[in-house]
């Protein structure tokens, strides 16, 4: 992943911005919460394991899975920072609002359920980007400054 990751920082039209080199590592960890996501959700609703689960009870299982995915490969690689309490919270909002729009697509639009899942993925992936980066990992100035001493 480093690999991909030196050459998608090298694209000219990230520049120098912090914030867009960010959203690219970001981005690539979202593949593999997608993977594990997805994955999850098939396995716990299409009965791989001898049952299935409906599909909200999937969903919070499948987003249990991806998120610590998540949380350890944005803390050692996107933002490098550790805030478990916040991110937690923000991973709280996101089950819920991705919950929320996956049961009004599947059970009220009655939109199939792998076809919901990758449209509620586009809001819920930049709501969580956006709350983890300006609140969770966030570097208040104060530890900006111990961050600069050797």
């Amino acid at each position: 992943m480093q690999r991909l990751s030196d050459f998608a920082l090298r694209l000219p039209f990230l520049g120098q911005s912090k914030t867009a080199r960010q959203l690219v590592k970001f981005l690539m960890v979202g593949v593999t919460n997608t993977f594990w996501d997805y994955a999850l959700y098939i396995i716990f609703t299409r009965g791989l394991l001898g049952f299935s689960l409906h599909f909200l009870a999937a969903q919070f299982l499948a987003f249990v899975g991806s998120v610590l995915n998540s949380y350890f490969l944005n803390k050692r690689w996107t933002f490098r920072r550790v805030q478990l309490g916040k991110f937690f919270l923000v991973n709280i909002v996101t089950l819920g609002l991705y919950e929320l729009l996956l049961f009004l697509l599947v059970d009220r639009l009655e939109m199939y359920d792998l076809f919901a899942k990758a449209l509620v993925i586009i809001p819920v992936t930049l709501w969580n980007f956006f709350a983890n980066k300006y609140w969770t990992f966030r570097i208040i100035p104060q530890e900006a400054e111990n961050l600069q001493k050797p």
